[in-house]
């Protein structure tokens, strides 16, 4: 049963934008309302549209299926059910919309596509027949084309909290009550259309530790003439988190190499943790070059980097990650969003914590 917030809106609209947290219930929203209009033969032709393929089939076709108690039929080009051919898109190929004539569009997390403009401007072209109708339904992220559509006179606006949805697990409650009072948390957890810069001035908190246990390098390698992160951290026995050092540099392979070395030559028992997509192989092999021994934690990232740094927020926001003087250039990616340094201390704080097993941003 649907509750009224999922319910389709009467009035003279042409988007329905249900901008709302994580188990909201966005898909099923989407799902059942197209397969009404189906069912009430509204619909002839219908675009899904998701970030991949393999997610408009297993995330919106089959949960349109799975409300639809007839039989359907597929083609080479599209499946069928009723008097309705539902086509198939990726979104980040906006290009590929060009040709096709469609009475309803329902797009799944818009904010995930490469260039949400882009993909609008064709779908709008694409709409020529019938209803001429768009569901718009995504996690809400500080982009312009979000903004614009919040504005719009032609937009039917819902929003939400995962907390309405009264079916979800107690586990997956406990789960997002760890993002509570955070600015990651009021975006999916309440659907609240938050800045990207995550960090506050008030969430550096500068300390000295008592004890160290452990030492961690965190290397992100540039690409071409970018800045190489390269952090410093120690861990306590408390499981808190001292930045040590900030040694990110400009420079050659040679170079970073000779001041990883003189870190490892400086503080024990340390180990490195390597960003692996790039350059990873590199540091690797200059190590065994320089004869430099210290073992080594290979990271692969999976995910995007304004993703990637949402575990490290959260142990700045319980007041678990301390910097021990003033990192001016670390500091200034905090605050501004650049990833270089940021993503360089991702890597050193992997696998040290909790947090970090929550999120499936990193491969180990």
């Amino acid at each position: 049963m649907l509750r009224d917030n999922q319910k389709y809106p009467s009035g003279n609209w042409r988007i329905w934008l249900i901008l709302a947290g994580r188990g909201f219930g966005k898909t099923t929203a989407g799902a059942y309302n197209i397969n009404l209009l189906i069912q009430n033969k509204m619909i002839k032709s219908l675009a899904l549209i998701a970030n991949t393929i393999f997610e408009a089939r297993h995330i919106m076709l089959e949960k349109i299926i799975e409300f639809n108690n007839n039989e359907y039929g597929t083609s080479t080009r599209y499946i069928q059910i009723l008097e309705t051919k539902i086509y198939l898109f990726n979104g980040s190929y906006f290009d590929s919309l060009r040709g096709y004539s469609f009475d309803f569009v329902w797009i799944d997390e818009l904010v995930k596509f490469k260039n949400t403009e882009a993909l609008l401007q064709q779908v709008y072209l694409s709409l020529r027949i019938g209803i001429s109708r768009i569901i718009i339904t995504t996690t809400p992220k500080d982009i312009p084309t979000i903004n614009k559509l919040k504005a719009s006179d032609a937009v039917f606006l819902t929003e939400g909290s995962s907390y309405q949805n009264e079916q979800l697990s107690s586990n997956f409650k406990q789960n997002i009550a760890n993002f509570e009072n955070t600015q990651f948390g009021q975006q999916e957890i309440y659907g609240k259309t938050i800045s990207e810069t995550l960090w506050n001035r008030s969430d550096i908190v500068y300390q000295k530790p008592k004890k160290i246990i452990k030492y961690r390098i965190g290397i992100d390698p540039a690409v071409a003439t970018g800045v190489t992160g390269i952090i410093l951290i120690g861990i306590d026995e408390q499981r808190n988190y001292y930045i040590l050092g900030d040694y990110s540099t400009r420079a050659t392979p040679d170079i970073w190499i000779y001041i990883i070395k003189q870190i490892i030559d400086s503080y024990t028992p340390i180990e490195i943790a390597i960003e692996i997509n790039q350059g990873g192989n590199l540091i690797k092999t200059l190590m065994k070059l320089y004869n430099i021994s210290c073992n080594i934690l290979e990271v692969r990232a999976i995910s995007s980097k304004s993703n990637r740094r949402i575990p490290t927020y959260l142990l700045y926001k319980q007041k678990r990650i301390f910097h021990t003087e003033i990192f001016n250039d670390l500091e200034k990616e905090l605050l501004e969003c650049p990833a270089d340094r940021i993503d360089a201390l991702n890597w050193a704080l992997q696998n040290t914590d909790p947090v970090y097993s929550a999120f499936d941003f990193f491969y180990i």
